[in-house]
C-alpha cells in the first residue's frame, strides 16, 4: 500500500558555492593550430536552498493511514510526490491526474483521494483486500 502525499517546497536560504571554471586561451595561430592554455579560474555562484514541509492535515492524516495499515497488518510506503525526480519508480497515471493530496493507492492500483477518515479507509481496505 503506498501513500503518495504531496509536500510545500519553501525557500530556506541561500548558499554560496564555488564552482571550478577553466580559462581556455588560443596562443596565436599557426599552421598546425598553435598552442592553447588552460589556466583554473573558480568563480562563486549563489543558489537557492529549499526545505520541504508537509501541510498540517497531510501529517494528520498520514498518522491515521499509518494506524490503519497497522491493525490490517500492511506494509505502508510513504511517497513524497513533490521530491521524487525522474529517475525514481514513476508515479501511477492516477495519481499525476489528481491535484489534491493524500492519495492512498492498494496494489492493484485503486485509489482513494484525500479527505478521508479512519472509517473510510478502514472500508476501502477491506474491500480492497476482499477483492
Amino acid at each position: 500500500m503506498r501513500l503518495y502525499v504531496r509536500s510545500l517546497k519553501k525557500k530556506a536560504g541561500f548558499e554560496n558555492v564555488v564552482i571550478n571554471v577553466p580559462i581556455v586561451q588560443n596562443m596565436g595561430e599557426q599552421p598546425l593550430g598553435g598552442v592553447i592554455r588552460v589556466y583554473p579560474s573558480r568563480q562563486i555562484q549563489t543558489i537557492t536552498k529549499y526545505k520541504y514541509a508537509l501541510p498540517e492535515e497531510q501529517e494528520h492524516l498520514i498518522e491515521i493511514v499509518k494506524e490503519v495499515a497497522l491493525k490490517f497488518c500492511l506494509k505502508l510506503e510513504i511517497i513524497d510526490v513533490e521530491q521524487m525526480d525522474s529517475f525514481d519508480e514513476p508515479i501511477p497515471k492516477e495519481v499525476k491526474k489528481l491535484k489534491n493530496f493524500p492519495v492512498l493507492a492498494t496494489e492493484s492500483e485503486t485509489v482513494l483521494a484525500i479527505g478521508f477518515s479512519r472509517d473510510e479507509i478502514e472500508r476501502f481496505l477491506s474491500h480492497t483486500r476482499a477483492l
